[in-house]
């Protein structure tokens, strides 16, 4: 079972990622305006009718019903937990708005890496995308009883594995790992590798080897 505290970070972390505006919380709220509405339908019929049936009654009460059941349907078809696969090849369980925080979080990580491991980023640019990870990092920790990973993928690791270079299948923690490395030499091109080989023969014609005459052999010859 989940505690309130837990139930209430988790509910915190999707809002902090999708917004109050998601989808999943519009399907919650139009399920519980259902009864209201409902309400309503009755309340006119007893005000205008004396509790008469009225099409008031019929028209608001239809209509209150059939908001509740889409809208809660709809509501707890998505929270239930479903069996799905991230970018890492990871299985994992969880409900609709976990993934969805899940794939946003992911998608702030990749747009972030993508400013920082460029030839001209700043160290500013890496720190943020540090500072990013470590914020998800956190997020992801207090999601967490809301999903349950089933197989590690590849990688056989038991936490979440977020991809941020889906060309190079990069992971979170080989990223931040490369960022620390300092920057491979670059490779010359082919024109610089011929004129640093012409400057090599230059050298060569220019300052040439001088034998030295009084050095004595390595195998002298035999009396």
């Amino acid at each position: 079972m989940t505690d309130k505290k837990t139930k209430k970070e988790i509910k915190q972390v999707i809002l902090k990622y999708l917004g109050k505006d998601n989808d999943y919380a519009s399907q919650k709220t139009i399920g519980l305006l259902g009864g209201p509405v409902v309400a309503l339908g009755m309340g006119m019929d007893l005000l205008l009718t004396g509790g008469l049936f009225s099409m008031g009654t019929l028209c608001l009460g239809t209509f209150g019903i059939a908001m509740g059941t889409a809208g809660g349907g709809y509501f707890f078809f998505n929270s239930r937990k479903k069996s799905r696969t991230n970018d890492a090849g990871q299985t994992f369980k969880c409900a609709a708005p976990v993934n969805d925080t899940l794939e946003e979080m992911e998608s702030k990580l990749q747009k972030s890496f993508k400013k920082a491991s460029s030839q001209t980023a700043s160290q500013k640019l890496k720190e943020q995308f540090r500072f990013l990870a470590t914020e998800i990092e956190q997020d992801v920790k207090k999601l967490s009883p809301a999903f349950k990973i089933v197989s590690g993928g590849p990688f056989n690791t038991e936490k979440y594995e977020f991809i941020v270079d889906k060309k190079k299948l990069l992971t979170l923690t080989q990223a931040l790992r490369e960022l620390d490395q300092p920057p491979a030499p670059e490779k010359p091109t082919p024109q610089e590798q011929k004129i640093k080989e012409l400057e090599a023969r230059i050298n060569e014609l220019e300052n040439p080897k001088i034998a030295r005459l009084d050095k004595k052999p390595n195998n002298p010859p035999s009396p």
